[in-house]
């Protein structure tokens, strides 16, 4: 067991009963503004654990009391919800103490039959945080350009695994379609294809685009997948443009308009959705909120409002551009209803803004300087800022990946690390926000990116997009927010890179709620952290593939000599020596090692720090060693009696044999003739006529 996150599973068997009792359910519901609930529910629990002390979460949200028994096992839930989710009760978690001190999930239970019962009883309140997601409806121009395509969906992830097989170039053919997709990448395939959410409004003569197809099974869809992994509400990104044209409809508010639509026709059927707000730019002469504002008053069930602190609707503005007080008090007033608040949000502000900000993406803290770093592979904490005081509550950020630069270069984004970074953040927000108010996910579907020119290309053929080193888009062009589906914030499911995010989410809110039940607090409340007792979920183990090795270079200042290093202690000795000199990224952001913009025109640029793979995670890996020869001179090299000159003097880590977003860059060793030295490049070819080895790809 190690400290908050177990590498290794629990091996004792629990004991199994054998009979099949039935499992009474009795659920106690209760709002701010309705007198307590309690409802029956019938389920069959096939392996209940006699005398154990159990507890459950009913639907990913609500905690549920235990008790068992050798006749019958009973389940009674005590919970706060603004939401009367009861008649849609579909599954009870059954969690119990070990008796060592951990906590295990040891039943999954499909709950059938819930009945209404009559009480006057007074309830004991668990506090839940309200849930909150990003959610993209930008997708129609792409969607629909590469569905009317004669070839399949080509994302920029497919292209960098093609590994110059494919080009930027080859995902819209003819070159036009590119403008008729406004430029809109995928930057993965999403699971079920592409998809999009537009269509006409009724009467519409002349729409700028055709109907989207399967609008009502996408949102279906979308609305089950959030639901079941614990989210209550979501936030339209619209962001991107304040004036109302036939662009920002078509991206930004008939999409909005049709889930609405759609959503409120599941609801009636009896289906689960999250609620829905709108977060939306207001400088001065904007106007696209007029349209966003109507939606508030049409579906009032359906908009997200905090019940808690202002008993108001919330409607979120981002902070990037100038705000205009007079059209926040025409939201807030909503036509002197007064039942909307407007909360700021945004990222990259000063610590002292997260006091009543939100942050969309919060990045993780380098410890040492306070800064923020995109170094999060090898680190076991983000330690990240929460905001404490917005006037809608505290709120805990936490996102699958996020950027400091331009994502899609070396270090300028802290990438997925498989799930290690939304796992960290969840670590961080766990620590630091144990009863936060509200717990903001970012970001389910985005999908998308527009490549933006590289600003660096006119003095430097080494600063590209990684994993693109053949493709001239590669150095003409770059990403931010999103690059591939390993340096995304997404947590949807893609046909690239699967669904770990997904599960990871889902894990984190089971045990975020678990954690702040009366249950779970009277029994381990002086526990450091939840993942120190709660076993077998993903949110609290570290998966060996996720696991990294950051890797320094180094130059003998005289040219005699190079080597790779992931020994801290020798990095501290090595910088603090005149003879060495360590060999900087060229981009800020990843502050284990040192940044050095002035080597953006040298080849130095490529021959820098990287990450390897602590695990063979891919067959066909190979493990990278250093070596001395003769005493005097380092290489590297994938020979482990390294090629009869010496013994090795370090395990570097592993080299993945494909290139992936989880790997992008190539690794090559060259050799310097005059020197007699061997350096490294990455991403890039080596000199002419020096290049001995491609070994393989890292991060």
């Amino acid at each position: 067991m190690n400290h908050a996150y177990r590498a290794a599973q629990r091996t004792t068997p629990l004991r199994i009963v054998g009979f099949l009792p039935l499992l009474l359910v009795v659920l106690h519901i209760s709002t701010a503004l309705a007198a307590p609930l309690r409802w029956s529910c019938d389920a069959t629990w096939a392996n209940a654990q006699e005398n154990r002390q159990c507890t459950a979460l009913v639907d990913q949200r609500f905690p549920a009391i235990v008790s068992t028994s050798e006749l019958s096992t009973t389940i009674r839930v005590d919970v706060t919800t603004t939401e009367r989710r009861s008649q849609t009760l579909t599954h009870a978690d059954v969690f119990c103490d070990l008796g060592d001190g951990g906590v295990r999930k040891v039943a999954s239970l499909a709950l059938r039959r819930c009945r209404r019962v009559q009480t006057s009883a007074s309830v004991v309140e668990d506090s839940n945080a309200r849930v909150w997601s990003l959610y993209s409806v930008w997708h129609a121009y792409a969607a629909q350009t590469v569905t009317n395509q004669t070839f399949p969906l080509i994302s920029v992830e497919d292209v960098i695994r093609s590994n110059g097989n494919l080009t930027i170039g080859d995902i819209y053919r003819p070159a036009s379609n590119r403008a008729a997709a406004r430029s809109f990448y995928y930057q993965y395939t999403p699971e079920a294809g592409p998809y999009c959410i537009y269509k006409r409004r009724p009467g519409e003569a002349d729409p700028p685009l055709p109907d989207c197809v399967d609008i009502n099974a996408t949102l279906r869809r979308h609305a089950e997948m959030l639901t079941s992994a614990g989210v209550d509400s979501i936030i339209i990104d619209a962001t991107n443009l304040g004036t109302f044209t036939n662009f920002s409809d078509v991206i930004q508010v008939r999409p909005t308009e049709v889930l609405l639509e759609g959503w409120s026709a599941l609801r009636a059927q009896g289906i689960v959705t999250p609620t829905v707000a709108v977060w939306n730019k207001l400088p001065p002469g904007s106007d696209v909120w007029q349209h966003f504002l109507p939606l508030y008053n049409k579906y009032p069930d359906l908009m997200a409002k905090d019940t808690v602190h202002t008993g108001k609707y919330v409607f979120f503005v981002p902070t990037s551009a100038p705000i205009d007080p007079s059209i926040v008090a025409a939201i807030e007033s909503n036509g002197g209803r007064n039942n909307i608040y407007v909360q700021e949000m945004w990222t990259f502000f000063p610590p002292s803004d997260f006091a009543v900000e939100w942050a969309f993406f919060s990045s993780c803290i380098d410890p040492a300087t306070g800064g923020y770093t995109s170094s999060v592979a090898t680190t076991d904490d983000c330690n990240q800022y929460v905001t404490t005081n917005s006037s809608v509550g505290s709120v805990a950020t936490v996102s699958s990946s996020y950027q400091l630069d331009y994502g899609s270069l070396p270090f300028g984004a802290a990438g997925n690390v498989g799930v290690r970074t939304l796992q960290m953040q969840f670590k961080t927000a766990l620590a630091k926000l144990p009863d936060a108010d509200n717990i903001l996910i970012s970001s389910f579907n985005e999908e998308l990116a527009q490549p933006q020119h590289n600003p660096y290309a006119a003095t430097s053929s080494y600063v590209r997009s990684m994993g693109l080193e053949w493709d001239p888009a590669g150095a003409e062009e770059l990403y931010v927010d999103t690059f591939g589906c390993d340096f995304a914030r997404d947590y949807a499911p893609s046909r690239e890179c699967g669904n770990r995010s997904l599960v990871m989410v889902t894990s984190c809110l089971r045990v975020w709620t678990l954690a702040r039940s009366h249950w779970f607090r009277s029994r381990y409340g002086n526990a450091s952290h939840p993942c120190d007792v709660i076993e077998g979920e993903a949110c609290c183990t570290v998966a060996p593939e996720d696991e990294r090795k950051a890797v320094w270079a180094f130059r003998k200042v005289d040219g005699t000599d190079f080597l790779v290093s992931v020994d801290p202690t020798e990095v501290a000795v090595l910088n603090a020596s005149p003879a060495w000199k360590q060999v900087c990224a060229y981009m800020n952001g990843a502050t284990t090692f040192c940044s050095d913009k002035s080597l953006m025109p040298t080849r130095w640029a490529v021959s820098g720090p990287f990450y390897t793979a602590a695990q063979p995670t891919e067959s066909g890996a190979v493990m990278l060693y250093r070596c001395l020869a003769g005493g005097i001179k380092h290489f590297f090299t994938t020979d482990p009696h390294c090629e009869g000159q010496g013994a090795p003097e370090q395990d570097v880590g592993y080299l993945q044999p494909t290139r992936t977003g989880y790997a992008p860059r190539s690794f090559r060793r060259c050799f310097d003739n005059v020197n007699n030295v061997h350096y490294h490049s990455l991403d890039h070819p080596c000199p002419v006529g020096v290049e001995e080895a491609m070994y393989g790809f890292v991060l």
